[in-house]
């Protein structure tokens, strides 16, 4: 049998009791840690950086695409609020594909027609 509900945390700290690590941590420590982690981080990268990226992608080519798509974001929002006709949707495909180098890839030919698909 239980007496009540199962309190979470620390069994020992109970609101208005004193605390029971009086000093706790300095302040601006944590703080501290994480610039000089930075600043530690940052001169690795300049010394290392675009090396370590090739020598990975070479040897560890998995894990190398692991690290890329970890620093893709999780979530894009996307406005649809404004309205364009089929013409300039296709007009801002081939502008956006041509940025990217993919104009060959597109699924549609110079007349704005899809491509026949061969099955």
């Amino acid at each position: 049998m239980s007496d009540g509900p199962k309190r979470r945390g620390n069994p020992n700290m109970r609101k208005g009791a004193p605390s029971v690590n009086p000093h706790g941590r300095k302040a601006g420590a944590r703080d501290t840690l994480s610039k000089q982690f930075i600043a530690d981080l940052a001169e690795a990268w300049e010394s290392y950086g675009v090396s370590v990226l090739k020598t990975m992608a070479a040897e560890d080519p998995s894990g190398f695409v692991k690290v890329v798509t970890s620093l893709q974001p999780k979530q894009v929002e996307v406005d649809v609020t404004e309205t364009m006709s089929e013409e300039q949707l296709i007009a801002r495909i081939r502008e956006l594909a041509a940025n990217l180098g993919l104009e060959a890839d597109l699924p549609f030919d110079s007349q704005t027609q899809r491509k026949p698909t061969a099955h």
